[in-house]
């Protein structure tokens, strides 16, 4: 599985369609193409981080998707 963030695949998974980036240290789920990602605040707890560097108030519902880099031509 490949970070939807930096597109290395240093990913682990955490739950079932849960994954964690060690390269980020962000937690991401959803489907290739449209990921949900959060990042750990310093109590432990999953902050949704929005495209544009800015962040949701929690990870709760529905949120915007990150959308996950184009393919990288080999």
């Amino acid at each position: 599985m490949r970070c939807p963030v930096c597109d290395r695949i240093e990913t682990g998974r955490v739950a079932s369609d849960q994954y964690f980036c060690w390269r980020c240290c962000v937690e991401f789920h959803g489907a290739p193409g449209r990921w949900r990602v959060f990042r750990v605040d310093e109590e432990g707890n999953l902050v949704e981080a929005v495209a544009g560097g800015e962040e949701a108030t929690d990870a709760s519902g529905p949120g915007p998707a990150i959308e996950a880099p184009a393919e990288a031509a080999v």
